[in-house]
């Protein structure tokens, strides 16, 4: 699969830090302060252009339009419809991926909702960075 796309872990607004029952001069363990959960894709449905029905394997499901994001040289490809629609479901890392190399962290689709505005402004910054001086 191809490098993995600049959404996910770094955009992942609403990771929670947990340290209760652990003294203010102590340190939690390790992996104590990350409480996330594991979302994985099941299935998709191509909707519309540029707009898939998403199925997590926790039976929630989102209808996503891509649109607003796709910018950049990762992404800006995907305006294309017929590149957006050879999207596929990687079975091996639960996302869905593209054949050149985009694709987004399960987490990221499954929350997209909440994540949208952060994602939208990340893609206004690839476009700029995209476009030469």
């Amino acid at each position: 699969m191809g490098r993995v796309a600049a959404v996910g872990v770094g955009c992942r607004l609403e990771s929670v830090a947990s340290r209760i029952g652990t003294p203010a001069n102590q340190s939690a363990p390790i992996g104590a302060d990350m409480i996330h959960a594991l979302h994985r894709v099941t299935d998709f449905q191509v909707i519309g252009p540029h707009r898939l029905r998403v199925v997590f394997r926790d039976g929630v499901v989102r209808e996503i339009d891509f649109r607003p994001v796709l910018a950049g040289s990762l992404y800006g490809p995907l305006r294309d419809p017929s590149l957006f629609n050879q999207v596929r479901l990687d079975t091996e890392v639960h996302t869905l991926v593209w054949p050149n190399g985009a694709d987004f962290d399960p987490a990221t689709l499954h929350d997209w909702p909440d994540l949208l505005p952060a994602i939208e402004e990340r893609a206004r910054a690839w476009e700029a960075e995209s476009v030469p001086n």
